[in-house]
C-alpha cells in the first residue's frame, strides 16, 4: 500500500478514534486504535494516538517514550509538543515540560492552551513575573469564557485572579511613585496618561481606530478632538436656540419625514441592533444624504441652510457628507460600533439633552449637554445613551479630518466616486453607520 493511500486510511480510522473517546466507546477506541497500529505502527499519528491512550489510562512513561520518537520523525508538528508537555508535566519532569513548551509556543505563538500551562509551570518553579506575563498573553489569546472547556474556564479564571493581585500591588506602587511628579500639573490634562496606565493594569483597555471601508493610517486616534482645531464651533453653538426651534418645530409639523436611522430590512443582526432595526427609537430628519440635498427637507430648515456654508463638510459628490437632525427616544442605547472612514469626524450639537444622556467614544465618557458641541473620531469604538426620560435631539454633520491636507481630501473624494462606481453603488456609505 502506498503511502498516500496509507495516509487517507489513517486519517478515517484516526477520525473515527476520536469520535469514540469523546463518547467514551472504550473498546471501540480500542479496536480502532489497534487498527491504525497494525497499519502503521511508527507512523507519527498513530505514535500519538496511542500516547494519548497512555495518558488517558495513566501512564505517562510509555507516552513520553511514544511522543519523544514522534516528534524525534516530525518535529514541526506542534500537537505533539504539546502532548509531551503534557506526559513530562505528570511525570515532574518541569525541565523538558518547559523545553516542550517553548517548542509549542515556537511553532504556534497564538496557541492560549500552551501560553497558560507556561504560566502554570512558572508559577510552580517560583518565576512569578513571568508566569504572569504568560497568562497575560493566554487571557489575551483565549476565546471567549462560554467556548471553553469548563476546567479550561477554571484555569483561565484563576490566572485573572493572579493577574488582579498583581495589579492592586503594582496599582499601589505607581500611585506612591509617580504622586510627586502629578503634585507638579498645574491643571494639565492627563486624561490619554491615565488612560495607559489603566490598560497596563489590566483595568481598562486602549480602542484604536478601526474604520469599516477606508482607513487612513497614522492619522491620530483621539476620541473626542480638540475644539482648537475647529475655530467655527463657538458659532455653530451660538445657533443652539435657533437650531432647537427649527428642529422642535420639524417634529411637530412634519414627524413623518422622521425615519429609523437603522434600516437594514433581514439581514443577521445582534439582538441589540435587531431592536433598532425599522424603530422610531433612533431617527433621523435628512437634509443632506450621502452627498444630496434631500428634496423638500432641506427647503424646510433654513436655519441649517444658512449654517452650511461655515462648515468644513466632509463633501464628496454623491457619497458625503450626512447631515441631520437626530433624535433618541428615552431609555434607548445606541449599541458600539464603527464608523466607515476617518477621512471623517463627526459632529454632534445637543439641542435637547436631559440628565443621563452620554456619548462614549473608546474609554472617554461625556455626558451630552444643550450647546456643547463634540467632534469625535466615529471610527473609533463608539455609542451614545439616552437614560432620561426626554427625548436627545441632535444637529448632527460629517466634517473633514482636520489632520487631512488638501491633496489627500480631494484623492479622498475621487476614491470614494471611484470605488461606487466599481462597486455598482450610489455611496460606498449605504449601509453603513
Amino acid at each position: 500500500m502506498n503511502a498516500s493511500r496509507i495516509d487517507a486510511e489513517l486519517k478515517v480510522l484516526l477520525d473515527a478514534l476520536s469520535v469514540a473517546q469523546e463518547r467514551g466507546q472504550a473498546g471501540e477506541a480500542n479496536r480502532l486504535l489497534a487498527k491504525a497500529r497494525a497499519l502503521a505502527p511508527n507512523h507519527e499519528a498513530v505514535m500519538n494516538a496511542m500516547a494519548i491512550a497512555a495518558l488517558r489510562a495513566g501512564n505517562p512513561v510509555a507516552a513520553r517514550e511514544l511522543l519523544e520518537k514522534a516528534v524525534a520523525k516530525r518535529p514541526h508538528l506542534q500537537p505533539l509538543w504539546m502532548n509531551l508537555a503534557a506526559a513530562t508535566r505528570l511525570l515532574g519532569d518541569l525541565s523538558a515540560e518547559a523545553a516542550a513548551l517553548e517548542r509549542a509556543i515556537a511553532l504556534e505563538p497564538r496557541d492560549y492552551i500552551a501560553r497558560l500551562q507556561q504560566g502554570e509551570l512558572m508559577l510552580k518553579v517560583g518565576r512569578e513575573a513571568e508566569a504572569l506575563d504568560a497568562f497575560q498573553q493566554a487571557l489575551g489569546l483565549a476565546p471567549p469564557a462560554g467556548q471553553v472547556p469548563a476546567t479550561t474556564a477554571e484555569r483561565l479564571d484563576r490566572a485573572v485572579s493572579l493577574l488582579r493581585v498583581r495589579a492592586e500591588r503594582m496599582a499601589g506602587h505607581l500611585e506612591a511613585a509617580l504622586a510627586p511628579v502629578r503634585a507638579e500639573q498645574d491643571g494639565q490634562a492627563l486624561a490619554r496618561f491615565d488612560q495607559g496606565v489603566a490598560a497596563l493594569l489590566g483595568a481598562g483597555r486602549i480602542y484604536p481606530s478601526q474604520a469599516t471601508f477606508f482607513q487612513l493610517p497614522e492619522l491620530p486616534a483621539v476620541p473626542y478632538l480638540p475644539r482648537d482645531g475647529f475655530p467655527w464651533l463657538a458659532a455653530l453653538e451660538a445657533q443652539t436656540a435657533a437650531l432647537t426651534g427649527e428642529a422642535l418645530d420639524l417634529l411637530a409639523h412634519h414627524g413623518e419625514a422622521f425615519v429609523p436611522y437603522v434600516n437594514l430590512g433581514s439581514r443577521p443582526m445582534n439582538e441589540a441592533w435587531a431592536a433598532l432595526n425599522g424603530s422610531a427609537s433612533w431617527s433621523y430628519f435628512p437634509l443632506i444624504w450621502h452627498g444630496r440635498p434631500v428634496a423638500g427637507n432641506l427647503e424646510r430648515a433654513p436655519v441649517v441652510r444658512e449654517i452650511l456654508a461655515s462648515l468644513p463638510l466632509f463633501d464628496v459628490a454623491g457619497n458625503a457628507p450626512n447631515v441631520c437632525y437626530t433624535v433618541i427616544r428615552p431609555r434607548t442605547a445606541i449599541p458600539p460600533h464603527f464608523g466607515a472612514t476617518n477621512a471623517r469626524v463627526r459632529l454632534d450639537l445637543p439641542l435637547a439633552a436631559g440628565e443621563g444622556a452620554r456619548a462614549r467614544v473608546g474609554a472617554r465618557i461625556r455626558p451630552l449637554v444643550r450647546g456643547e458641541a463634540l467632534v469625535f473620531d466615529d471610527t473609533i469604538e463608539h455609542e451614545l445613551v439616552n437614560d432620561s426620560t426626554d427625548a436627545l435631539v441632535l444637529f448632527s454633520a460629517d466634517v473633514w479630518n482636520p489632520h487631512l491636507s488638501e491633496l489627500e481630501r480631494r484623492l479622498t473624494g475621487e476614491l470614494f466616486t471611484a470605488s461606487a462606481a466599481f462597486m455598482g453603488v450610489g455611496s460606498v456609505f449605504e449601509g453603513r453607520l
